[in-house]
């Protein structure tokens, strides 16, 4: 549990302050204090308050008084609540008959943490409980004098966690790696057989169960699996939705990038993206089921959660797998309110996805998990974008990419690791994975080279790839295949008369003309080579090859056409699931602007503009001659501003601004409050006062 003892604060004047409110309260807390305020509850900042009794008035409605409550530990909490049994202000000393057996120190740490966060008011030497705080909790206003009864079972400790195994770092690394470099080929797969056969986005959106079924038994994977390389590729902006009448699930041209990238880069890519995604596919197994890629399985909070977990595993000892109902407890102690079934699903399924990723290695965190916790999700666009520490942590635990293979006598390839991108590309062309494991294997079939000679390779160059990749020799058999295949392709050529089948040799013109299997393409003899078709191309190229004639297409002015496998491509855009759900802590000087917002807004209109006169607290109207001078003066010495702005229904605001320029009736100013440069109507601008700060 994180506190910190009030700044700035004296208390041996403390009886002297007579802080009556928590608009007092606030007023006296220094810039230390603010800052820790608006950066512990960032709810407060967004807009600005205009003073402290516009931020008291903040900090105690329904939503945000919920939202820091979520985010308290069971001890804070219990505190909180012993607090807020009492009537009247107490020192945490005090709390002592109510929270038997608990260390001062503990008693004071929670105290300031309650303070640092607006739900105690006053003190150090005693608090009080913000009264919007007591009513949240469900608990009735004490009544005077009564003795509070003791709280049971406090806990100023989170349980502690215990472990079910204990493995060297070195085997937990080397699982890991393992583990990464699967992750890897299999999203590389998912996405390789998406470009080619993309699943239809359904009408409602998302992905249909039969298309996750079907993925999964192509890549070998349970579908929980299968469901999370989804998310996490999705996540990644490597999957997308193609747009138009046929809408389907494939890559963006990001994929393209990415697959020519390092081994260890990709994973990091990969891993961050399911660091920071809101996304939790093993909802997957819940009732009802709900679709991947909707927003149906994310979740506020995911992202918290994955990096809780991962806290929880850090502080166990090196190579420790913990146990996991005792992880849940503390992870639970941590955040009492939020504790349900989904939280532990959460918990759960963070693990498993962690050792997917080769996040954790035999249930140990590894040193990719490690620098995962380092990362920034929140950096500025462009900055480190995979992560270098991520990518210097995985390195050395991945396999080395090979730029070989081992021809095997039964038309396979045996990859003895990952192979490099160029080679991997050409294997995809020429051959289908037949199993995947600590070596891949690849088998040379006849609908496989036909692929490659399809895309413009020939028969030459097939075996030249061969010869030079692989470390044995080429099989007979399958110098054979591929010595056969290209000589009979392109034998018989097809293109658009509607179509037509040119062929150099009479007899099998002839042996086309007289197969029942082409009957129905109509075909008629123009000349002894040449057979002309009402058929489309793609229609005569498609029988042609259930003959078994292997035809080749070509263009009108008889070029070969090479023929790649089609490969979709979907815009990169936003989709669900891609983006970090919650924001990322404000920047220092976001707080540090806003807190000087405060100061300027209190101190202008509680001391400046009523001159301590007890007046109406309300800006002077100001004569336009007035407010000119005033402006020019402030862009001259670059000083800070309170303006009265009327809008269009006449309703007038007030705010802090930092003039810039004037010109053409217009006053260019940076908004204090909004943190944005403005463009203000002279004409609008009711009155204006310099800022004297104290």
């Amino acid at each position: 549990m994180a506190g910190s003892t009030p700044l700035g604060r004296d208390s041996s004047s403390d009886g002297a302050r007579k802080v009556r409110s928590l608009t007092e309260d606030l007023r006296q807390r220094d810039d230390i204090q603010l800052a820790a305020l608006l950066r512990a509850r960032t709810d407060l900042l967004h807009p600005v308050p205009a003073g402290f009794g516009a931020l008291a008035n903040r900090a105690t409605t329904v939503r945000s008084l919920t939202e820091v409550l979520d985010g308290l530990d069971l001890w804070s909490l219990q505190v909180l609540q012993a607090y807020a049994a009492l009537d009247g202000p107490a020192a945490p000393v005090e709390l002592a008959a109510r929270l038997p057996g608990v260390e001062r120190g503990d008693l004071e740490t929670a105290a300031a943490l309650l303070h640092e966060r607006a739900l105690l008011w006053d003190g150090p030497q005693e608090y009080r409980v913000v009264n919007a705080v007591r009513q949240l909790l469900g608990g009735a206003a004490p009544v005077r004098g009564a003795a509070a009864e003791p709280l049971a079972h406090p806990q100023p400790h989170p349980p502690a966690v215990g472990a079910v195994a204990s493995e060297p770092p070195a085997r937990v690394a080397r699982h890991a790696g393992g583990q990464a470099a699967s992750f890897v080929r299999n999203a590389t797969d998912l996405l390789t057989a998406w470009s080619s056969a993309p699943p239809r986005r359904l009408r409602a959106g998302g992905l249909g169960v039969r298309d996750l079924a079907r993925t999964a038994t192509a890549l070998g994977q349970d579908q929980q699996v299968t469901a999370l390389l989804v998310e996490v590729v999705n996540a990644a902006q490597l999957l997308g939705n193609e747009v138009g009448s046929a809408a389907a699930w494939c890559p963006t041209p990001r994929f393209d990038t990415w697959r020519t990238l390092p081994l260890a880069e990709q994973w990091a890519e990969l891993a961050r993206a399911w660091f920071e995604m809101a996304a939790v596919p093993a909802l997957l197994g819940t009732e009802p089921r709900p679709n991947l890629l909707t927003w149906d399985v994310r979740r506020a909070g995911a992202t918290d959660v994955r990096r809780a977990v991962l806290e929880a595993l850090r502080r166990l000892p090196e190579g420790t797998a913990p146990d996991r109902e005792q992880l849940a407890a503390h992870l639970a102690w941590h955040h009492p309110r939020r504790e349900s079934a989904l939280q532990r699903l959460l918990y759960d399924a963070t693990l498993d996805e962690a050792e997917l990723l080769g996040v954790t290695g035999l249930g140990a965190l590894a040193d990719t998990g490690r620098a995962l916790l380092t990362t920034d999700p929140r950096q500025e666009a462009g900055a480190d974008p995979v992560g270098a520490a991520l990518v210097r942590a995985v390195e050395p635990l991945l396999p080395v990419p090979v730029d070989h293979v081992l021809l095997q006598a039964d038309g396979t390839a045996v990859a003895p690791g990952p192979l490099v991108p160029d080679l991997a590309a050409d294997l995809a062309l020429l051959a289908d994975v037949e199993s995947t494991g600590g070596a891949t294997v690849y088998r040379f079939t006849e609908t496989s080279v036909r692929r490659a000679l399809d895309a413009g390779w020939s028969a030459a160059r097939v075996l030249a790839v061969l010869r030079e990749r692989s470390r044995t020799p080429v099989p007979q058999p399958l110098e054979y295949l591929v010595t056969d295949l290209g000589n009979r392709h392109g034998r018989v050529r097809v293109g658009p008369a509607a179509s037509y089948v040119r062929c150099d040799d009479p007899g099998t013109v002839a042996s086309l003309l007289a197969d029942r299997a082409t009957r129905a393409l109509g075909l008629v003899r123009i000349a002894d080579t040449v057979l002309v078709s009402a058929a489309a191309p793609s229609l005569l190229m498609s029988t042609l090859r259930e003959g078994g004639y292997l035809p080749a297409e070509e263009s009108t002015d008889g070029v070969p056409v090479a023929q790649r496998p089609a490969a979709h491509r979907s815009p990169l855009r936003g989709v669900p699931g891609a983006a970090p759900a919650e924001p990322g802590p404000p920047a220092g000087e976001v707080v540090d602007a806003a807190v000087r917002a405060l100061r300027a807004g209190d101190v202008t209109v509680g001391e400046r503009i009523t001159g301590g006169s007890g007046g109406s607290g309300r800006l002077p109207r100001s004569t336009s001659s007035e407010t000119l001078a005033v402006l020019h003066d402030a862009v001259a010495a670059e000083q800070e501003v309170w303006i009265g702005y009327a809008d269009r229904a006449g309703l007038t605001t007030e705010r802090v601004v930092e003039p810039l320029r004037l010109e053409a009736g217009f006053l260019t100013a940076y908004d204090v409050r909004t943190a944005q440069v403005r463009t203000f109507t002279l004409a609008r601008i009711t009155a204006v006062l310099p800022i004297t700060t104290r």
